[in-house]
């Protein structure tokens, strides 16, 4: 029989495949369809077909199986510094399986944001796409990063948020102009492995500005960027005591220090919000020196170290390597000291370097100098009711500051405002005035070194 035939042909089919089939046909120009399963489980097809002949025929079908799929968070939004854990959902034969733990996770950018085991943690401003693949299978979630910088005041100081000060024509040491400021330092990724930026500002009439930056900051540059800074030279004012452009600050700098790393600002380009405000870096930070160099630590943009609050220079890499730690007295470093006197520029009453070795002056005129180390000379002022004193030097040679000095303390007299009582400002010669006895105490700045003229007048 041809049926018998062609059922003893199919079976012999489906031992050799590994098949089981159930069929079924009759004879010429007629088939009825017939049922295959396959051995693993996978897809059941149905088909129908007409044939020809004794046992031969012709067959379509088609069939559909069911694959697993990933699903999970398509879209997800966070500010800097959050973290969202997203999901990732395997669906298999009518059920779901968590399986973001056990998925290979990647981003686009991990300068934005970061992934793991599908935590997601924000770095900087922008777009970027996290991808997890489980098996075969993979699947894509695009997020979008947003950035708010942190509240602050309208000023620079030690232990607040930096206003987001701004420079639309900022340089690169090559020379290349971009717009630069705090607010794209801490939100942008192009900042992101930056974890503080050391902010030197100086002037181009000053001696001491120039010596820091070729002689202290620049040698250690590469290793403070291996650290995660950022280096910042802002210039504050010209040759001329002007405010100075940006354009001056990366000539002035090129000439000192060639292409050494730092950005190059000045400070009649300064923007404060929308508007340029020059001198702002001068005018709104109390600063009272040149140089001075702050730290300021990226993760919420606040002021940690202020080199005006210490007689030498402070360790910058130690600084930078934990902006986390508090560096409210960091160590410093003492430079070596340059003598910028002529061979008669000392006072007559050296050695006067301590308390004891005081000078007694009344009102009149006295010539001196911060010639060797220590980088101090002691006056005790006996005079009666008030008097005025001027300390005439030229800030460009030393930087040099004057102190009421506490005998007790063997430290500066402190006023009722915290402060410490004396004149120490970045002009050529210092001013202050008192009532009856007082012992001064004159210093260079950072170890400075200058000859001067002090003047005690009675008022």
């Amino acid at each position: 029989m041809k049926t018998r035939d062609c059922l003893f042909g199919l079976l012999a089919l489906a031992v050799a495949f590994g098949l089981t089939a159930c069929v079924g046909g009759e004879g010429e120009g007629g088939g009825t369809g017939g049922t295959i399963t396959l051995p693993d489980g996978g897809a059941e097809g149905e088909g129908e077909g007409e044939g020809e002949g004794e046992g031969e025929g012709e067959g379509e079908g088609e069939g559909e199986g069911e694959a697993g799929a990933l699903a999970g968070d398509e879209t997800f939004d966070l500010e800097k510094g959050e973290t969202v854990q997203l999901t990732l959902m395997l669906t298999e034969g009518g059920g779901e399986t968590d399986v973001a733990a056990d998925a290979q996770w990647a981003t686009s950018d991990a300068r934005i944001a970061t992934v793991e085991g599908g935590l997601v943690t924000a770095h900087a401003r922008g777009e970027v796409t996290i991808s997890a693949t489980y098996q075969d299978l993979e699947f894509a979630s695009t997020g979008t990063i947003a950035c708010s910088y942190p509240a602050f005041a309208n000023i620079v100081r030690y232990g607040s948020v930096v206003p987001p000060l701004r420079w639309a024509d900022a340089r690169w040491p090559d020379g290349t102009t971009f717009d630069f400021g705090f607010e794209s330092f801490y939100c942008d990724p192009e900042f992101s492995d930056r974890t503080s930026i050391i902010v030197k500002v100086g002037a181009g009439w000053c001696g001491p500005c120039a010596r820091y930056k070729q002689e202290i900051l620049n040698p250690q540059a590469d290793a403070l960027m291996e650290l995660g800074a950022q280096i910042l030279y802002v210039e504050a004012q010209d040759y001329n005591y002007a405010p100075a452009t940006s354009d001056f600050a990366f000539t002035h700098t090129a000439r000192l220090i060639g292409d050494g790393p730092g950005i190059r600002v000045g400070d009649a380009d300064t923007y404060a919000g929308a508007n340029v405000v020059p001198a702002y870096v001068v005018e709104r930070s109390g600063l009272v020196s040149f140089p001075t160099v702050w730290v300021v630590r990226r993760s919420d943009m606040t002021l940690i170290a202020d080199s005006s609050q210490h007689n030498y220079y402070m360790s910058l890499r130690d600084i930078v390597a934990d902006p986390e730690a508090d560096w409210s007295m960091p160590p410093e470093e003492r430079p070596p000291f340059v003598s910028n006197c002529g061979p008669l520029d000392e006072e007559d009453s050296e050695p006067n370097d301590v308390m004891g070795q005081a000078q007694t002056i009344g009102v009149g005129e006295y010539a001196g100098g911060i010639c060797a180390e220590p980088t101090y000379d002691f006056y005790s002022v006996d005079v009666q009711g008030r008097w005025s004193m001027n300390l005439d030097f030229r800030h460009a040679v030393g930087d040099l500051d004057v102190y009421v000095w506490d005998t007790e303390r063997d430290d500066a007299l402190i006023g009722d405002d915290g402060g410490r009582v004396g004149s120490a400002t970045g002009d050529d010669g210092e001013y202050l005035e008192w009532n009856g006895p007082a012992l001064l105490r004159v210093e260079g700045f950072l170890g400075a070194s200058s000859p001067y003229t002090l003047t005690i007048e009675q008022l």
